[in-house]
């Protein structure tokens, strides 16, 4: 027991518990959806965000991958004190540059499909939504499979297959 009181004060500990509830939700899909948990990206080259170029790489929570689009999901187990009094780069700009490194890994060359839905999860539905990054989706772990359900597909086969071999081989 004092081994498991040690483990509950490290640093990861309430995030990893956090993506365990969203892993074990998005279990409810089909073999249809392809789930990655933890990837880290890294481009070749840096990109631009909001006119600096300073992205190279993102580790990303999960990655849900199927027919209606590429899923970034932000898992954060935050309380709304400790969401407060944050003053790094907020979660919102977090799975924002994600997705963008996401998009440039998988999809340069197609054209500028937009295919990459990003989702920030708060476990505690602590944190709103911020106009400032628009198309990130606040969502509850309630409605995450719900969400996901009703977009419409967008890949094929062949896309979904080249997805995965991409983040496989990453």
């Amino acid at each position: 027991m004092e081994h498991y009181e040690s483990l509950k004060k490290q640093k990861h500990y309430h995030g990893g518990k956090g993506e365990k509830k969203v892993l074990s939700k998005l279990s409810e899909l089909n073999d249809n959806y392809h789930i990655f948990m933890n990837r880290y990206i890294e481009l070749n080259d840096w990109i631009s965000y909001r006119g600096n170029k300073n992205l190279g790489s993102a580790q990303m929570d999960i990655v849900v991958v199927c027919k209606k689009w590429v899923f970034i999901i932000e898992v954060k187990n935050w309380s709304t004190k400790y969401f407060n009094n944050y003053r790094e780069i907020s979660p919102h700009e977090q799975v924002d540059r994600a997705g963008k490194i996401l998009y440039k890994y998988l999809f340069e060359g197609w054209y500028n499909r937009n295919l990459v839905k990003k989702i920030l999860l708060p476990i505690k539905n602590n944190i709103p939504y911020d106009s400032d990054f628009g198309a990130v989706y606040v969502c509850s772990l309630e409605n995450l499979i719900p969400y996901i359900e009703r977009q419409h597909e967008k890949l094929d086969d062949e896309d979904i297959a080249e997805i995965i071999d991409n983040l496989i081989n990453k």
